[in-house]
């Protein structure tokens, strides 16, 4: 089940950081006290950091990639990884993570409270899964904590002040009340109890896509029909998934341009998940066989 898996992650989290930065982990259970600055958001909690983290590590910028992503200009920083703490990343290896702003040619966006990457500047980071073949920072801001050396001092990480303003988290009641009713168990139909859901079972009745030979750097159409109770399709490769957008009861549809810096190695046969949820929160999905080149 989904929340088996969520709390063994953190807890896995928890034990590897714990093990690693002890000190560290125990002076940045507040993390909330960052000064505020123009950018609003609500602040994580240490439990939060760690539930929605795959991954931790401590990495180096090598990097930076700003591009335009259906009208907005996003940045990809490559990161090599100096030491793991948590999660798939290998001691030696890079890794992508995607950031909002960034500057192209002549047209400059920038993002308050997004986590910020210079060449050669190290970070401990907290991350997600994101766009295929790159990851983002879990919190945003909040989920980098730079490495700082001075001659005064051995390096130590402090709190980044580019969070911006952040308001204190939900009550745990709260929290609990929320995370509780996200949780879906895992399987065909999303559904448990001795009756059917009040509004019946959501079904699939069609999937269309442009093309099953992806192209880096090129779009790809998709259009998905269900039954009138489904409210919500995503597509998932794996951990990473993209919410298709509703155009009318039961109709939806996906626009998407694949990034075209993928790597070689993520340029291969995939399962593409259609996932659709009803408004009793059942799930049931269908599979599809594309390849990334």
């Amino acid at each position: 089940m989904p929340s088996t898996r969520l709390v063994s992650r953190a807890a896995a989290l928890s034990v590897a950081f714990a093990a690693t930065y002890l000190p560290i982990a125990v002076s940045l259970i507040p993390i909330f006290e960052t000064p505020a600055s123009a950018s609003v958001s609500i602040a994580v909690t240490w439990d939060g950091l760690l539930h929605e983290s795959t991954a931790a590590a401590l990495v180096t910028s090598l990097e930076s990639r700003p591009v335009w992503e259906n009208g907005r200009i996003y940045t990809y920083t490559r990161l090599h990884v100096d030491r793991p703490v948590a999660g798939a990343l290998a001691t030696g290896s890079d890794a992508w993570v995607r950031t909002m702003g960034g500057v192209v040619g002549k047209v400059g966006q920038v993002v308050e409270g997004e986590a910020s990457f210079a060449p050669g500047e190290s970070s401990l980071l907290f991350l997600r899964p994101g766009p295929v073949g790159a990851y983002i920072v879990t919190a945003r801001g909040q989920g980098q904590f730079p490495l700082v050396a001075s001659s005064a001092a051995a390096p130590h990480l402090v709190k980044s002040n580019l969070v911006g303003m952040l308001l204190a988290p939900p009550s745990a009641a709260a929290a609990s009340t929320l995370l509780a009713a996200d949780v879906v168990p895992a399987g065909s139909y999303a559904h448990v109890g001795p009756t059917p859901p009040p509004h019946g079972y959501p079904a699939i009745t069609s999937v269309s896509i442009s093309t099953t030979q992806i192209h880096a750097g090129r779009p790809v159409h998709g259009d998905v029909q269900t039954s009138a109770n489904v409210h919500y399709v995503e597509a998932r490769i794996d951990y990473r998934a993209i919410a298709l957008r509703e155009t009318g009861p039961g109709k939806f549809t996906l626009d998407y341009t694949v990034p075209w810096w993928l790597p070689p190695w993520l340029r291969h046969g995939y399962q593409v998940q259609i996932i659709a949820r009803s408004i009793d929160g059942v799930e049931t999905a269908r599979d599809i066989a594309v390849t990334v080149k």
